[in-house]
């Protein structure tokens, strides 16, 4: 019996990437039939020699009834080669070779599952569909990180896994959907899992400027509760052959919890690889924009589900540019205030009239709103807040972490301040990068009318304003005395909802006295007459029990 723990590491490697993206689970056969030690370790094989006779050679050695897919583990001429599609024929099921490399493995099985490459180069006419720039990113592609499988990807092998027939039992004597003598037929288990959905009203088309970052800020929903993953990915199969002609652009990125998929000037290790389009004849591409749902816990049974949208994104060469112009410095103090001035075509500012500002702590992983609906003039008085931002570590050296960001509202495009971490890719290169922020100290005059200690006494007043989760507050104001306001929680942390202004005024029906923070304002504001006749959300402060 086969003990090596290389295969333990084969059957979690490929139950990570197909479970999570395809919906196919593994088990390696454990059979020392399976293992030929030959007798010159250091020959190397013909990979093409091989793949012609493995089928009926692992047939051979453990029956075909055995196994549903198979690949031989040698030293070949190259990193693989397998036969496209041959999982879903009976005689070519383990028509594959790879090296002893878990990526390179993954890679020829899913051509077994019918997966084209996916690199534009190198363009060797190897059946690639070039959708990724250069050596691409996927596990069907030649680059790296190869830990993930891009939406063309998936698409062809559910394509034709949706169409295979299948064992309804593990002892493999009831078939579902059409057979002919050449099927391979594994098991398959039906499971129940409602596809997400997403919420936005996505045109079907954007045209923006050459040289602008853009982004799709997918919201969806599940039926299920299930966690959800996002992502987007360029879907021009064999963009060459298109009219007008395409060509992959775009890096594809593994599905991810952040519902923001960002496209922008791309720095590998420091330095420049990918840029936006800058064509002056224009560019197009068109994106799939998904999100998909996993379980909680990974080891529930689940198939992934997907829901995408295709929406075609246009580069026009006649509009200007959308880009910050101002130069930041690489260091700043908690609340400074700051000029900021940005730039865009007259031809879209009466489209998009306002505009929203955030501000990265991590060198562009995550935001936070600091100003929403601000004027679309191309300035604005920036005032940073007072919290410390740091660096971030890119190529083993520290870069300043700050970064401002500006967006239409209601619009894909985007602009950032500097996020070049450096100059070049020399070891002795200039550190770039964005910005560093020093709080300080704040020193303020309270605006409440006086402040007092508590008064614990009997006789001290009841506590007049109390907020509490439970369902039955009868006496409750009674039974505390003496202090300014009690929050009341059970067995959990009170929490105050946090919203913008934005959402705030989304909410339908404002009772009296209901409480939020307010991140815009960064104030609690309550809801309830403040002395104008009429109900309104305004900041409160600290008061007197009197």
């Amino acid at each position: 019996m086969i003990h090596d723990p290389f295969w333990s590491r084969v059957e979690a490697y490929l139950n990570e990437l197909y479970l999570r993206d395809v919906g196919v689970k593994f088990e390696v056969i454990a059979d020392d039939r399976l293992i030929n030690i030959s007798q010159y370790p250091d020959n190397v094989y013909n990979a093409s020699t091989l793949i012609s006779s493995s089928t009926s050679v692992i047939n051979q050695l453990i029956g075909t009834e055995n196994y549903d897919i198979g690949l031989v583990v040698a030293n070949i001429n190259y990193n693989g080669l397998a036969r496209l599609g041959g999982a879903y024929i009976n005689y070519e099921k383990a028509r594959a070779t790879a090296r002893p490399l878990l990526a390179s493995i993954a890679h020829e099985i899913g051509h077994l599952f019918g997966a084209d490459h996916t690199f534009t180069e190198p363009n060797s006419g190897s059946g690639s569909i070039q959708t990724e720039p250069l050596r691409g990113t996927s596990i069907m592609s030649y680059g790296n990180p190869r830990d993930f499988f891009s939406l063309p990807s998936v698409y062809q092998i559910k394509k034709r896994l949706t169409q295979t027939p299948y064992y309804t039992d593990r002892e493999r004597t009831t078939v579902v959907g059409e057979t002919t003598l050449l099927s391979n037929i594994p098991y398959g288990e039906v499971l129940n899992n409602t596809a997400p959905v997403i919420l936005n009203n996505f045109k079907s088309t954007y045209t923006i400027p050459l040289n602008t970052c853009f982004e799709f800020d997918i919201e969806a929903s599940d039926q299920d509760g299930d966690r959800l993953f996002y992502l987007a990915h360029q879907s021009d199969f064999n963009p060459s052959r298109l009219r007008p002609r395409r060509q992959a652009l775009f890096v594809s990125r593994k599905m991810s919890p952040n519902s923001v998929v960002e496209f922008k000037d791309e720095y590998v290790d420091g330095f420049y690889l990918f840029g936006l389009p800058s064509s002056s004849s224009g560019a197009i591409a068109d994106f799939w924009v998904a999100v998909a749902d996993q379980k909680a816990n990974s080891n529930t049974p689940h198939i992934t589900m997907y829901d995408v949208k295709n929406i075609t994104v246009m580069a026009n060469p006649s509009y200007k540019p959308f880009r910050i112009t101002s130069t930041l410095q690489p260091s700043y103090n908690g609340g400074e205030t700051i000029p900021l001035t940005w730039e865009m075509d007259e031809s879209m500012r009466a489209q998009y009239d306002k505009i929203s500002i955030s501000i990265s702590n991590d060198f562009g992983k995550t935001y936070t709103l600091l100003a929403d609906d601000v004027p679309n003039t191309g300035q604005y008085q920036l005032t940073l807040p007072n919290r410390s931002i740091g660096t971030v570590s890119v190529r083993d050296r520290e870069v300043p972490a700050g970064i401002i960001k500006i967006k239409p509202k209601n619009s894909i495009i985007f602009a950032l301040t500097n996020y070049q971490p450096y100059t070049s890719n020399e070891p002795d290169a200039t550190v770039l990068g964005g910005f560093t922020l020093t709080p300080t100290a704040a020193i303020s005059t309270p605006k409440s009318k006086c402040h007092k200690p508590a008064n614990t006494s009997k006789e001290a007043l009841p506590t007049k304003v109390v907020i509490s989760t439970l369902s039955n507050n009868d006496q409750i104001t009674n039974s505390s005395k003496g202090g300014f306001i009690k929050l009341v929680s059970h067995n959990k942390p009170f929490v105050i909802t946090r919203l913008t202004t934005d959402e705030r005024n989304q909410i339908a029906d404002p009772k009296e006295g209901m409480l939020i923070w307010n991140t815009t304002k960064q104030c609690l504001e309550l809801y309830k007459d403040f002395g104008s006749g009429t109900m309104q959300w305004d900041c409160i402060t600290e008061g007197c029990n009197e």
